[in-house]
């Protein structure tokens, strides 16, 4: 049975926010909890009384031009800001709802008070305490904690040593970064990922959780932007990530035919791609000896030269697997090294 009802999803934005003066807002981190079929489209508005005189409530309070968070597939957050007069007299902004599918969605609160709040004095050095969280952090999910010096945005980074990044010098540069990360992409853990939040108290941390491998080596670096306008970098601090115990494992598969491992590529990579799913791995992470996995031939196959005939008929394929570097699951992975006697003796990997 399919029971559809009239309930509303609900678009999750602050009820309050604090700027500071002569700067910004607090960043309005917009999400919802249902996706829209088309979009819905959520803005920042002044706010004017019903009144006869109709009394303007954000007096000194000037939403950001143009920004319009769209929810949508692949689009599911979004992020709002306003700027702050340096004289503030005003108490209040409201949110508009507009888009396709906004007739099925409510505001969580249609007005959000302001706290206009005079800027402090910029710190000279920053304690941003970043730092791995080892009790709750697992082999395939390392979780960062940090600090930002004050209310604003908040982003970390964490890539592979062996990229040898260098933290980015200013928040433009930083954003731009981020908002090229795909979060949840397959083989995130060999990539640089970003992590985005807003600091809405004073001393609020900021914790992140990224994907990672078994005993991999990493640093993280962490950035802040804050509502007076300063921007902030931290050194990169190396993390690296638990064990997952890991234990040695072994298959062997006989053929009754030999296997050219350029000709008969095909083969060769469904069985990559049965061993995958033998070990619960991520196809990707069975190659054959041109990297190329199941479902996915390697562009440097059609350089390689075909390979001679064997003496045998039989080929054996044996694969000996050691403890990985797991990313999806904190049950036992494994390093696979497949070696086929056939006529091009191939190795197949798992990486």
């Amino acid at each position: 049975m399919v029971t559809v009802n009239g309930n509303k999803a609900s678009v999750t934005v602050p009820d309050k926010i604090t700027c500071s003066l002569s700067g910004s807002s607090v960043p309005i981190v917009v999400t919802s909890t249902a996706v829209p079929f088309t979009d819905v489209k959520i803005s920042l508005i002044k706010s004017i009384g019903d009144d006869e005189a109709k009394t303007d409530k954000s007096v000194g309070l000037t939403p950001t031009s143009g920004q319009v968070v769209t929810l949508a597939i692949g689009s599911e957050t979004g992020v709002l800001g306003f700027a702050c007069a340096a004289k503030v007299s005003g108490s209040e902004l409201k949110y508009k709802i507009d888009g396709t599918d906004k007739a099925q969605f409510s505001l969580s609160n249609a007005v959000v008070s302001v706290t206009a709040q005079a800027a402090g004095t910029k710190p000279s050095d920053v304690k941003f305490n970043l730092a791995m969280k080892a009790d709750s952090s697992k082999a395939a999910s390392t979780v960062v904690e940090g600090g930002c010096p004050g209310m604003g945005a908040s982003w970390m980074s964490l890539a592979p040593r062996v990229m040898l990044t260098t933290p980015l010098t200013s928040a433009k540069d930083v954003r731009a970064a981020q908002q090229k990360f795909k979060a949840g992409a397959e083989g995130n853990h060999k990539k640089q990922q970003w992590c985005y939040a807003a600091v809405a108290a004073k001393d609020a941390k900021t914790t992140c959780t990224f994907s990672t491998m078994s005993k991999g080596e990493y640093h993280a670096t962490m950035y802040c932007e804050t509502i007076e306008g300063w921007f902030f970098a931290s050194k990169n601090v190396n993390v690296t990530a638990k064990d997952n115990g890991g234990k040695p494992v072994g298959l062997t598969v006989t053929y009754g035919k030999a296997i050219d491992v350029v000709k008969d590529n095909k083969v060769v990579l469904d069985v990559c791609g049965g061993v995958a799913e033998a070990l619960a791995t991520p196809y990707s992470r069975v190659t054959d000896s041109f990297g190329g996995y199941f479902g996915k031939p390697s562009p440097s196959l059609g350089k390689a030269p075909a390979a001679k005939a064997a003496a045998t008929t039989d080929a054996k394929t044996t694969t000996t697997a050691a403890k990985t570097d797991a990313t999806k699951t904190d049950a036992t992975k494994t390093d696979a090294t497949k070696t086929t006697d056939a006529t091009a003796k191939s190795t197949t990997r798992i990486l």
